[in-house]
């Protein structure tokens, strides 16, 4: 069942966040309306899912999609979602009470005292990004926020600001790790790769098995902590006071720097392949060997590919797009001779074999 004083607290935290400190986008933690029901695995904890739609069907969305609307601002609401018989690790974005859509947690956790892939199948939204009243919003959940694959593909998709609600604490099997340091760093450096400000709110106390250490903060685009709760000096500490922290950026201005340091305007996706497969493509063959060189050691490789006319030999070294076949007519104008095949044959992920086919049309 719901705690519904669990509601009253953060709803009263809302409200002050909204009216003392002046605050647009108000973040609460990840799936702050229970205790953290993911330490065991309980069949029965299965019954405090809900689904999203209709939004009245759900006390919780529904409340704050009211009080996001009562005050102005932007919730991002992390809850249990019920989709079918699939279940869900859950963000609604809610922009002055208008409902923007929902984002599923990527990525999902599996070990003692988190036992989340018993309960939340992997989301299949992909990443995500709100365009809401006073901004554009990216949203990762918890474990989301240690891959930096994902806080780039939100940078990508216009996200201004990096949102994270979080449930991480100490960890039950060794009582002497604390990750929290780590944890905060992980994030900052998020912030300074994509020179964009990141916003995470932690659990806080002690529940069954896990102390929540909170430390919950907000880092700038340099990835410099603006506002934290306790010292920067000790990332180690636990914090045990509930609070909420405020900071102002001018997003026109962060934008401006974000494409003055060329960050985005320097990346080459044509060598990131490897960062799209499980084992850093080395099903391939490794090293630095063309796939071409792989196929058959006679099929020239092109490395970029525009239009089927522009052919060149590229250096054994470099990048390879895609491989291409031919058998030419008339060797010395086979480019001209042959036309590319109607489709394509995916060799490995991120790799296309096109065919080209002799043109009878030409034939002398």
């Amino acid at each position: 069942m719901s705690l519904w004083p669990r509601h009253t607290s953060a709803e009263s935290l809302v409200r002050l966040a909204a009216s003392e400190g002046g605050a647009q986008i108000i973040l609460l933690q990840e799936l702050f309306d229970n205790l953290y029901f993911c330490q065991d695995q309980d069949v029965d904890n299965f019954s405090l899912a809900c689904s999203a739609s209709p939004l009245e069907c759900n006390p919780l969305l529904s409340r704050f999609r009211d009080l996001s609307e009562e005050l102005g601002v932007v919730l991002p609401i992390s809850f249990f979602e019920r989709a079918g018989t699939a279940h869900y690790n859950s963000v609604a974005v809610f922009d002055c009470g208008e409902c923007l859509g929902v984002y599923r947690k990527s990525h999902i956790p599996d070990g003692p005292g988190y036992q989340e892939k018993y309960y939340f199948s992997p989301g299949d939204t992909g990443f995500k990004v709100f365009d809401t009243t006073y901004g554009s919003i990216g949203i990762g959940i918890c474990w989301d926020q240690w891959f930096p694959e994902c806080a780039r593909s939100m940078a990508l998709l216009g996200a201004e600001l990096l949102l994270y609600p979080a449930a991480i604490g100490s960890e039950p099997h060794d009582p002497t790790l604390n990750s929290r340091g780590h944890w905060t760093r992980v994030m900052q450096g998020h912030a300074a790769a994509n020179l964009m400000p990141v916003v995470c709110s932690n659990r806080v106390g002690r529940e069954n098995s896990i102390t929540f250490y909170g430390g919950s903060f907000i880092a700038d685009q340099s990835g410099e902590l603006v506002e934290h709760f306790g010292s920067s000096d000790d990332l180690d500490g636990v914090q045990t006071n509930a609070g909420y922290l405020v900071h102002t950026f001018d997003l026109s201005e962060m934008a401006r720097r974000r494409v003055g340091w060329g960050v985005f305007r320097d990346r080459r996706p044509e060598l990131y392949g490897s960062i799209a497969t499980l084992d850093g493509g080395g099903g391939r063959g490794g090293g630095g060997a063309s796939f071409a060189n792989i196929v058959n050691p006679t099929i020239s490789s092109t490395a970029v590919v525009t239009t089927p006319a522009e052919y060149f030999m590229p250096p054994e070294w470099s990048e390879q797009a895609a491989v291409w076949m031919a058998w030419p007519h008339m060797k010395s104008v086979w480019s001209h001779n042959c036309e590319p095949a109607r489709y394509s044959i995916p060799l490995l992920e991120g790799w296309r074999l096109i065919v080209l086919v002799y043109n009878l049309v030409n034939e002398d």
